[in-house]
């Protein structure tokens, strides 16, 4: 859903970055994106391939998470239609948003995946062993990895931060 990695340089001018952005998303809702399809219908199969239960995904909870991701995740692919310094700026608010959806999805595991130990407590149990949380996270690490690597690109990091910066990314890619 969410590419790991930018266009190699040289990037696109401003005339064909304000056309995708309008060919995206031409009235701000979840319309047809591209002309390929909604982006509930990406969310939706997003879910789907990282192999949530079937049955949680057609839960309230869940669809009302697919529909708040919706909006954020058309936010971000609309963020990486600007220049390099307000892609950069607009993800730091992006990132703010999806950690508050983070939080979101932990309710939503709660509600969805509890169930009751041998012993009676309550735990998480997901019959693939995926939860929405998670799914959540890998997609907003994405978003961090692009932050940083702008950080790179607008040489915004002082070299002696160099080899603390590469340890974090490495340490991100697991």
């Amino acid at each position: 859903l969410l590419p790991p990695y930018p266009p190699p340089p040289p990037y696109p001018g401003a005339v064909p970055r304000s056309f995708l952005r309008n060919l995206m998303a031409p009235d701000g809702r979840d319309s047809v994106i591209c002309g390929h399809s909604t982006m509930n219908a990406m969310i939706d199969d997003s879910m789907k391939a990282y192999m949530l239960p079937a049955l949680a995904l057609e839960r309230p909870e869940a669809l009302t998470l697919a529909k708040g991701v919706a909006k954020l995740a058309l936010e971000y692919f609309v963020t990486l239609c600007y220049n390099l310094g307000r892609q950069r700026r607009r993800l730091a608010h992006c990132m703010e948003e999806w950690g508050q959806m983070q939080a979101h999805a932990d309710q939503v595991d709660q509600v969805v995946f509890a169930t009751l130990d041998r012993t009676g407590r309550p735990v998480l149990a997901s019959p693939t062993k995926a939860y929405f949380s998670a799914w959540l996270l890998d997609r907003a690490l994405v978003m961090v990895d692009r932050f940083l690597e702008l950080g790179f690109q607008l040489r915004l990091y002082a070299p002696f931060e160099f080899s603390m910066l590469y340890w974090y990314v490495d340490y991100l890619h697991g």
